[in-house]
């Protein structure tokens, strides 16, 4: 199946269609429009077979359409706070208080799939490639097939079979780019609280580090150190104190490690037991082993990744690994034979990794179709406007 069109009603800055109701020409309602016997039509998209793309001032609803999408689609985080607050029907009272509407109309279903969604509804035994799906109340399903004289209505009554065949949502973090550098440990065991100093970001570590070099009398002998507990007690409570991310920044953090391990393991397929084996020989001086297993990793990258056939701007670009310390350090080696870090190139580009990398590490569901949502990814990307007169 696939989505021909989707109608939201009541939904944050989605209230009903205007235009149509209050045009003396427009038609008829249909069935699913009706709210308590008044017409109140829903605000129609149609969605291209292949790609749709919302264009649109800021603050316009093109963030409430995908997460309509998203929330209609699978019926969960659906919150009273999701309903038009300058909706006549915006309510506090008992009983007159609403849940906003979605609606989808689904074409070319399968045969299987029809089957599927006459067995999950009430009384629906004719044939149909094309359904209409609302969302009501929440937990309301309702599915209109069309007939000779109009539609027919099916209260769904087993909404699990019907959700069996309902495309998944993949949505794109568009936000979220590459590090420049994660910690090997995390790589191996997808944990961060559990490696302690190595998970600490770089910076930090240097600062550590430098706070105990200046002064190495702290250190002499057993004596010296029981002697300087206090200062170092106090060093390591103002570093403590001052490492700590804030949490939109450990947040951001931990995606951007996350998407390094989805490369590193799910992209580039590298076991975890040889970046385990990497960490330990780093941390052993064994650098000869160490650079074989990076060569390794670098060859799977540049295999998976198959940028020669996707990223035109230079035929030569390589995504590389190297380690520095407890990490993996990032860098890209363009037609030049040069490397240059993240921060010496486009944030264009290494967000188009970002997305280029999310789209390989995802894992579909192999009896599902899906449909892929992003949301303002230009504002990561490189855009050039020109204004007249500046």
């Amino acid at each position: 199946m696939r989505l021909k069109n989707v109608f939201v009603r009541f939904y944050k800055s989605f209230n009903f269609d205007y235009l149509r109701k209050y045009n003396s020409n427009a038609s008829a309602g249909h069935p699913w429009e009706q709210v308590n016997e008044l017409w109140y039509p829903y605000i129609r998209v149609p969605i291209d077979p292949r790609i749709t793309t919302v264009v649109g001032a800021n603050e316009s609803g093109k963030t409430h359409l995908l997460t309509a999408i998203e929330k209609g689609l699978s019926g969960q985080g659906i919150a009273r706070d999701d309903f038009c607050r300058y909706s006549h029907f915006f309510a506090v009272e008992q009983d007159t208080m609403r849940w906003p509407d979605f609606g989808f109309e689904w074409a070319g279903l399968t045969r299987h799939e029809s089957e599927t969604v006459a067995a999950a509804c009430e009384a629906l035994n004719v044939a149909f490639d094309n359904i209409l799906l609302f969302r009501t109340d929440r937990e309301e399903l309702t599915v209109y097939v069309r007939t000779p004289g109009g539609f027919s209505r099916h209260r769904v009554t087993d909404p699990m079979r019907l959700q069996s065949v309902l495309p998944h949502v993949f949505r794109l973090q568009e936000n979220v780019a590459l590090p420049q550098n994660v910690p090997i440990q995390f790589l191996a065991e997808d944990s961060i609280a559990a490696h302690g100093f190595a998970a600490l970001p770089r910076p930090k570590r240097v600062d550590l580090f430098n706070s105990f070099l200046s002064n190495p009398s702290w250190f002499q002998t057993k004596d010296t150190v029981t002697q300087a507990a206090e200062p170092i007690a106090r060093t390591l409570g103002t570093f403590a104190s001052t490492s700590v991310d804030d949490p939109k920044s450990a947040r951001r953090r931990t995606a951007e490690w996350n998407l390094a391990r989805d490369l590193i393991r799910k992209v580039a397929r590298i076991d975890a037991e040889a970046l385990k084996e990497l960490h330990t020989a780093l941390r052993d001086g064994r650098d000869a082993f160490a650079n074989s297993i990076i060569a390794e990793i670098n060859d799977q990258l540049q295999a998976k990744l198959n940028f020669p056939n996707w990223w035109v701007q230079d035929r030569e670009f390589r995504l590389l690994v190297s380690p520095r310390d407890y990490d993996l350090v990032f860098t890209i080696r363009d037609r030049t034979e040069t490397e240059y870090a993240f921060s010496e190139r486009s944030s264009g580009l290494r967000y188009f990794l970002s997305y280029y990398i999310q789209y390989l590490a995802h894992e579909r569901l192999a009896d599902r179709p899906e449909i892929l949502l992003m949301d303002e990814p230009d504002a990561y990307l490189m855009v050039l406007q020109e204004f007249p007169g500046w």
